[in-house]
């Protein structure tokens, strides 16, 4: 990284590093560097969103880590425990978060008295489309702590490209029993 000139005003340099995030920049102010994370979405998170819309409709509040802690087979299930890929979802505006209700909180606790709070999860209309082959996103996008802050927009993918038209046929053909108890 080079240096910077010195800046005027912490409002001049927060325009030089957000203007510069993609190549990598040098903080005016304390000297870190600041780079965005480029991201491709996953397989892995092409498949939790695969089977999120296989179990649940739009809009359906759901815990991700219960819903795959129930699937069924159980090494599946922790292969994609392991991925955070279901976490990179919201950046295309696949899945959003939303904040536990006191009741779901609730409910969840007397499932497992010693977790921790939930992250929960809502199904948009895009994720919909992208499982359902309607739509492509963009395959890569750009973060900055962890806030989406832009995409590479020349290319774009649809749920087939990113896990296979064979795995595809194989997510969409498991028996919604496969999905287990879920809050």
């Amino acid at each position: 990284m080079t240096t910077q000139a010195p800046v005027d005003t912490l409002q001049e340099a927060r325009a030089n590093v957000l203007a510069k995030l993609k190549e990598g920049v040098l903080c005016p102010c304390c000297g870190q560097d600041a780079k965005a994370q480029a991201r491709e979405i996953s397989k892995q998170a092409a498949t939790i969103i695969t089977l999120l819309h296989r179990a649940f409709p739009v809009g359906a509040v759901v815990s991700v880590e219960m819903f795959l802690s129930a699937l069924q087979p159980k090494e599946f299930a922790a292969e994609l425990l392991k991925s955070s890929g279901w976490r990179t979802l919201k950046y295309w505006g696949l899945l959003q978060e939303v904040e536990p209700t006191a009741e779901v909180l609730e409910s969840i606790r007397k499932l497992k008295p010693k977790s921790r709070k939930p992250v929960l999860c809502q199904l948009t209309e895009r994720g919909q489309q992208f499982t359902q082959l309607g739509g492509g996103v963009f395959k890569t996008v750009f973060t900055f702590d962890d806030k989406l802050i832009g995409w590479d927009s020349s290319v774009t993918v649809t749920v087939m490209d990113v896990v296979g038209s064979k795995t595809y046929a194989e997510l969409t053909a498991v028996p919604v029993e496969a999905f287990g108890r879920v809050v």
